[in-house]
């Protein structure tokens, strides 16, 4: 669910962007994208450009970023800034994403995993606001200066103000079926 996601959200981008995807020839991982948390080095990203070609930032799939705190998390999805490095710290991020696949379309985001996300927050955004300040996912509507959780299941039962003091948006009901509806 984690990859669907991301390749959803990279379907979503603005047409005004392009999308180059990116691979270290002749390396171990050449093609091969994390299934769990990873180094960045030499794992495949996205790039994302304006029509200039000037990079707005990198995305990437489960890399392994060193937060405020000094410890390794590893997000989902990161967007990164243009030149982040192959051990990218917190001052990197600009954007999370964390996908919650769920076995019914019943079931919400629980606490515990809202609660775990915050403190992702907390570590890699201290200042919890996205640091990308344009909206370059088009097709979702989703809203530029919030971190998302994803999920195929229903919205936490956080209350907006606790979703707002965090800026977690929530992407919901998001599967192959359906496009998914963004809360704040």
């Amino acid at each position: 669910y984690e990859f669907w996601c991301l390749t959803k959200l990279l379907g979503s981008v603005d047409p005004k962007y392009d999308i180059y995807y990116v691979y270290y020839k002749n390396h171990s991982y050449e093609h091969c994208f994390a299934g769990s948390p990873s180094l960045k080095e030499g794992r495949p990203k996205f790039i994302i450009t304006d029509k200039n070609k000037k990079t707005i930032c990198q995305v990437c799939h489960n890399t392994m970023i060193k937060d405020f705190f000094d410890i390794q998390r590893a997000p989902d999805i990161s967007l990164q800034v243009p030149n982040s490095p192959d051990e990218p710290n917190d001052t990197h991020v600009l954007r999370i994403f964390d996908s919650k696949y769920k076995r019914g379309r019943t079931k919400r985001i629980s606490k515990n995993e809202f609660a775990g996300f915050a403190l992702f927050l907390t570590g890699l955004i201290p200042e919890l606001e996205s640091r990308l300040l344009i909206n370059i996912f088009d097709e979702l509507k989703i809203a530029n200066t919030h971190n998302l959780l994803i999920t195929n299941g229903k919205e936490s039962s956080e209350s907006s103000s606790s979703r707002a003091h965090y800026n977690i948006g929530e992407l919901v009901n998001l599967d192959v079926n359906n496009s998914g509806s963004f809360h704040t």
